[in-house]
Parts: C-alpha cells; structure tokens; sequence
C-alpha cells in the first residue's frame, strides 16, 4: 500500500481521525427517582422515603464528567437525636450494558477532593491538546517532504494536477483538524471551568439532628461510566433508607 500522504489523501484522513478519536462531546447526565414518592420543585423531581422516624428527600441537582451532585433534606420525625454523616452514604451502580461488581460501593467525596480531580483533567486536557497539536505539525511535515520528493521524480500534466489537487486536500484538512483541535481545546476548558465553579460549595457535614430538626445540604458522588442506576442509601444509625435514582435521557 501507497502510504504518501499525497497520493492517498483519504489515507491521511482515516490515520488523523483516529488520532482525534478520542476528543468526544461530554455528555449531560440527569437522574430521576424511581419506586418512590416524588415531589417537584423547581422542575426537579425529588425522591422522598420516611422510615423509622426519619423523612429524606433526595433530587440530582446537577454533574460534571465526574461527578454527580445530589441535594439531600433530612427531617428528624421521631423522638431521639439522630446522627447525620455523610461519609456513610452510598450508591450501588447498576448498569443495562455493563456488569458491576456487587462491592462497587461508591461513596460521598469531599468538595476538595472533587476539586483536586477538576484539577487533574485540567491538565490532562492541557497534556491531550498539547500531543494532537504535535502530531498535526509532524503530519504537516511528513506531507510536505513527501510533496517535494513526488515533484522531484518528475511527472505528466495529469499527475502534476492529481498531486496539486491532493496536495491541497492533505494541506487543506491538516488547517480544518487544527481548527477543531483548538475548538475542542476552548470547549474542554470551558467545561472544566464549568466543573470548577459547580463543585465549589460546602457540602453537608456530619451533625446531629434533634427531634423536629431538619437540615439540608448537597452531597458528592464519584460518576462511575454506564452507570444507568444508582441504588442510594442513607445509614442512620441501624437504619438505612433506600432511594433509587434512573438516569433520564
């Protein structure tokens, strides 16, 4: 096989699609309750269990690549003090095309510690654009010394208009890839931005409840890919309250 660049545009082509393969929309996640009562607010549905004296009311607020943000109210309905700590709640991952571990328990996660990984794709980022960047001069090279030893082996009129014309395909696709290396790079950054400014909050802390108190506060999950259900638990003391979520396409 004719590997020059100029000869076999569509060659180039394939090999550069490849290389950008990788540089994928992210996707907007969105979980909705499922087998319990639902209350609306906001356009949000959230999911709502009472047991043992204790009333909880979950919704998704929002995501990042990921992580999953959950707002969570508790109401201390019964008659003891209760305790709340967060570090204790849970999600068990179930998904329609991928088979999870029974001891995928995935649990709550700081706000620093959700920050440090916006961090960590900040520079992945930097570190992808900075190699696709890399790869497109040194193709942009490889084309061009290609393009000077087709010319100097001499050729007929029809090849010279065969070699012009891809020569200005290869040339012509190496500027439109680089534009939409660049594209890509300012969207990643936006949405790493967007990650930043999500996760920058005080999440629940652990605290005790009395009698007739209710808090409310956000909580961190870990997103673990394809997961399509979320089976969420809340510890309270022996009891555990149980709330599902579905993800919402």
């Amino acid at each position: 096989m004719n590997l020059n660049f100029t000869k076999n545009p569509l060659i180039f082509f394939l090999f550069i699609s490849v290389i950008f393969a990788s540089c994928q929309p992210s996707r907007q996640l969105s979980f909705q309750p499922i087998k319990v009562d639902t209350e609306n607010r906001g356009g949000k549905k959230i999911g709502v269990k009472s047991q043992a004296g204790i009333k909880v009311a979950v919704s998704h607020e929002f995501s990042t690549n990921e992580y999953l943000v959950f707002r969570v109210a508790i109401q201390n309905k019964g008659d003891e003090t209760i305790l709340i700590d967060p570090d204790n709640f849970y999600y068990i991952p179930k998904g329609e095309n991928r088979n999870f571990r029974t001891s995928n328990y995935i649990k709550t996660v700081s706000n620093s510690e959700a920050l440090k990984g916006v961090e960590y794709a900040f520079y992945k980022e930097h570190k992808r654009h900075k190699s696709a960047s890399a790869v497109g001069i040194g193709l942009g090279i490889l084309a061009f010394a290609a393009d000077i030893a087709a010319n100097e082996m001499g050729a007929n009129s029809s090849q010279i208009f065969n070699k012009r014309f891809a020569r200005e395909a290869v040339f012509g696709g190496i500027a439109i890839l680089s534009e939409v290396n660049e594209a890509k790079h300012e969207k990643a950054l936006w949405e790493i931005e967007q990650s930043r400014s999500v996760l920058d909050f005080e999440p629940m802390n652990i605290q005790s409840l009395m009698p007739g108190e209710q808090v409310e506060g956000k909580i961190i999950f870990p997103y673990l890919e394809d997961s399509d259900f979320l089976l969420m638990y809340f510890p309270f003391g022996a009891d555990i309250i149980n709330i599902d979520f579905a993800l919402h396409n």
